[in-house]
């Protein structure tokens, strides 16, 4: 999940300024070294995106056609990590209904939503049933996700110093 791109960032990325690991790639990444098969999902918008950036004209039919059935989207997946690395402001759900950005499968798959810069984003998914604050995408700090992830019940021992839920008693169901 992505935030709205701010005058700042956008100014940071155009001078070469921001950069970095993609948190999502480190996370992909940690996974498939401990034996996970994992993938960073690709939505029909960062679909287009690409096909412009190679000088290509984009296929606005990858929009529409980005809609998945129930069965056809979650049959090869048995588990789906929604990582929501906003550092300010609101997120920016994706135009398509139907794929992956906005979490309508939460009854038909598990979904782990993890937070890494705003740690009251539950209030914008309150649908989703695991809510990790992570608060930041460290490389320690993926670390001691991943292997909190694989080791049960009892691994998130931690309190969380804020009310991510934000006093909305949705976000609790």
């Amino acid at each position: 999940m992505k935030g709205a791109e701010s005058g700042m960032s956008a100014l940071a990325k155009a001078m070469g300024m921001a950069g970095g690991t993609n948190p999502a790639e480190l996370l992909r990444d940690k996974l498939i070294s401990k034996g996970f098969d994992a993938f960073i999902y690709e939505s029909p918008v960062d679909k287009m995106k690409k096909q412009i950036e190679a000088g290509e004209k984009p296929d606005i039919n990858i929009y529409f056609a980005g809609k998945n059935a129930i069965a056809d989207f979650v049959k090869d997946m048995d588990l789906v990590i929604t990582l929501c690395d906003i550092n300010e402001g609101r997120p920016s759900f994706g135009l398509s209904k139907g794929g992956g950005e906005i979490l309508w499968y939460v009854f038909e798959i598990p979904v782990v939503a993890v937070s890494c810069g705003q740690p009251t984003m539950l209030a914008d998914i309150p649908q989703v049933r695991t809510y990790i604050n992570a608060y930041d995408t460290k490389d320690s700090t993926f670390d001691a996700l991943v292997e909190n992830l694989m080791t049960g019940e009892e691994a998130f021992k931690g309190q969380d110093p804020i009310d991510s839920f934000c006093g909305l008693f949705d976000a609790r169901l």
